[in-house]
């Protein structure tokens, strides 16, 4: 007997619910050049915006998450998307396809991205990322080598932050483990959903000294035991 992926149902869940909304299915018919993001994202981001509804988001990496954003922020009455993008093909592509009623929720960037370090670990972010009161990140980019670099941006966002700031992780795995080092409990990652999850503030933030510090002392205890 051979058993289901089981990775496979949350996309199949979402792709119902997604097809079941008219104007969902009218954006996501629309095509556009960027990917990564599947059903499971478009439903996330949409019911998540609907439901908490945030009046800034910043997209890290556009796309058609970007019209599903948007959709909710419109259908929620207000609202703005700050989506950085740091190449020029994708900016223009986004740019035409764009329906009129979204444009007053979306604030569209063209931004290169430069290397950031934090401690040992070295990370791509934007230039330029408007400084606003964002309440939730969505992070799918800057393009960078997820052999060697991650996504530096939510770091720099939260270490100025009083409040705590929600984010979402699409599927990258050598951020997300930066992420968890430096932010402990207050991160998750969903392995069925390949997604991470984060809310944190700058109160809860580990330094790259307390990071290591903390690995030598779990490598103490596991030779201790012979683990």
């Amino acid at each position: 007997m051979v058993l289901p992926d089981i990775r496979k149902l949350p996309q199949w869940w979402a792709r119902r619910y997604v097809f079941r909304n008219e104007a969902l299915r009218t954006l996501l018919s629309t095509h556009s050049p960027s990917t990564g993001a599947n059903y499971y994202d478009y439903w996330l981001l949409y019911s998540h915006i609907k439901s908490n509804k945030p009046r800034e988001v910043l997209e890290l990496g556009p796309g058609l998450t970007t019209l599903v954003i948007a959709q909710a922020l419109y259908e929620n009455g207000s609202g703005r998307v700050t989506a950085m993008e740091d190449l020029q093909k994708y900016y223009d592509a986004l740019q035409v396809i764009i329906p009129d009623h979204l444009r007053p929720h979306i604030d569209l960037q063209l931004s290169p991205s430069h290397q950031v370090h934090y401690g040992p670990f070295r990370g791509k972010a934007y230039q330029s990322i408007p400084e606003r009161d964002y309440e939730f990140v969505w992070i799918d980019g800057p393009n960078y080598d997820r052999q060697t670099e991650f996504d530096a941006d939510i770091l720099q966002l939260v270490a100025k932050s009083d409040e705590p700031i929600t984010a979402f992780v699409d599927s990258r795995i050598g951020s997300c483990f930066v992420y968890s080092l430096v932010f402990g409990r207050k991160f998750k990652f969903d392995y069925i959903r390949r997604i991470g999850f984060l809310k944190a503030s700058k109160h809860d933030m580990r330094t790259y000294t307390q990071i290591f510090s903390t690995i030598k002392f779990r490598g103490a205890i596991y030779g201790l035991f012979g683990i």
